[in-house]
């Protein structure tokens, strides 16, 4: 299988294909750069819904970009109706300038009663990426044939130039690639992470170049097989391109499930659905630890 790669506009009418489904749920942050002095695209997040509550889930290294743009000010740009969301509430992630990839995500509940166009009904039923979509397994399965590929989604700042107009629809970008093996076993990096090929020479229409994933961290990657009940099902966040692997690497969306469960407790997740099991070491200092269980070589 080469990559395919696609550029969306949710502006698009037509059939709900598989881009365009995953499209929908993804939304890019932005900040003021304080050096350009032009707003930019930091990166992109997606908001998970389970029962009434909204959870937006990205890449911890995204929201401590806060800290390096104007009045440390993040806001999720909402395609649908150009609004600019400020991100005013707690956000729970590893605040240190470098995070493990393994844990480098970040969750902020969102309370959608404050934003208007978050209560919309098709906001509801097409933008927030329900519980049965997300898939809570840690084994992932990596098959040989063409039955299952990654889809990488997000928003490339090099493709969003802002935004005279944030009113103007952004360009999700898209990439249907090979999954790839981790190198290493039993260490976080490999449990709780995977892999997509992110190389320009694999793509089959002659002439694309995949551009860089700059914006495109906190963007989901996806499985899609044609012998799941879900497909696409959202695997995990996207948090960094190996340039010497030519390979971007996500946390597993049952990290991330397990991670709202331990902040969230009364949050209507299971624990015994969740093999992660996270726990506080210190409430003062908000040190976390958690429990994987050991793989098989």
């Amino acid at each position: 299988m080469e990559g395919q790669v696609c550029n969306y506009n949710p502006s698009d009418d037509g059939e709900d294909t598989i881009f365009s489904f995953v499209s929908r749920h993804h939304f890019p942050i932005v900040g003021f750069n304080n050096d350009s002095g032009k707003e930019q695209v930091v990166g992109t997040c997606t908001l998970l819904k389970i029962d009434e509550r909204i959870f937006l889930i990205t890449a911890a290294h995204v929201m401590n970009e806060r800290h390096n743009v104007r009045d440390n000010e993040l806001w999720l740009w909402n395609y649908s109706d150009g609004s600019k969301i400020t991100i005013t509430e707690d956000i729970i992630c590893n605040p240190n300038l470098d995070v493990p990839h393994f844990s480098d995500v970040a969750v902020v509940e969102i309370d959608i009663k404050t934003y208007p166009s978050f209560n919309k009904k098709e906001f509801h039923d097409f933008c927030f990426l329900n519980l049965n979509r997300v898939l809570k397994e840690l084994d992932y399965p990596i098959l040989e044939d063409d039955t299952f590929a990654y889809l990488i989604a997000g928003y490339s700042s090099s493709q969003n130039k802002i935004i005279k107009s944030r009113y103007k629809k952004p360009k999700v970008f898209q990439h249907l690639t090979h999954p790839l093996p981790n190198i290493e076993n039993n260490s976080p990096l490999s449990i709780l992470t995977l892999r997509g090929m992110w190389d320009s020479e694999n793509v089959s229409e002659p002439g694309k170049i995949l551009p860089k994933p700059q914006g495109m961290s906190g963007g989901g990657m996806w499985i899609v097989s044609t012998k799941s009940e879900y497909s696409p099902i959202f695997a995990g966040v996207s948090v960094a391109y190996l340039r010497e692997e030519k390979a971007v690497l996500a946390v597993k969306a049952t990290y991330i499930l397990s991670m709202i469960k331990c902040f969230f407790p009364d949050v209507s997740l299971s624990e015994d659905d969740l093999p992660i099991k996270f726990f506080m070491e210190s409430e003062i200092d908000g040190s976390l630890l958690f429990l994987i269980p050991e793989q098989d070589d």
